[in-house]
């Protein structure tokens, strides 16, 4: 089975922004704020549990929206009703077409975006390198050296004189 990104804004607002499924949000909320010691901030990049590490339900959860669009299937250990409903919320085959359609655009155009910023950060950098090696050049720099320091090649730099 597949399952889609919880982090996803559609698929998020599909799990925890549906009236039909308040206990799924409440359930949610409950394991962050009901802590003996208060509200827990779960950073999900630095959350690394393994499965069978898990010891509550907060960390059910934690593992759940970092975990669940790579799994195969809900895992045995999570028993909690509300934690099988939002596995079954997100599962891809549960979902009518049009909503598919539309959380592949949203994923479309998040990819879209990584591209373009990779692409202007590119740009930029490249940018960067030439201006050094124009100053290098004004400052009697030898183009061999140029070339290793910037990463140009010796053909753009020759350009740049």
């Amino acid at each position: 089975m597949i399952y889609l990104d919880p982090k996803s804004d559609i698929a998020f607002k599909k799990l925890f922004g549906n009236i039909t499924h308040k206990n799924i949000l409440i359930s949610f909320l409950n394991s962050i704020l009901q802590r003996p010691e208060g509200l827990k901030i779960v950073e999900l990049p630095k959350f690394t549990k393994k499965l069978d590490q898990l010891e509550n339900i907060l960390e059910k959860w934690a593992y759940f929206m970092k975990n669940a669009e790579h799994l195969q299937s809900a895992p045995a250990s999570f028993k909690e009703k509300e934690l099988t409903d939002a596995f079954n919320i997100l599962a891809q085959s549960n979902w009518p077409k049009p909503e598919l359609e539309s959380y592949d655009r949203y994923l479309d155009n998040i990819r879209s975006e990584m591209n373009q910023l990779e692409t202007a950060e590119a740009k930029g950098l490249e940018k960067v390198k030439i201006q050094i090696a124009i100053k290098l050049l004004k400052n009697g720099t030898d183009i061999n050296t140029i070339a290793d320091l910037t990463d140009l090649s010796i053909e753009k730099i020759n350009s740049l004189k």
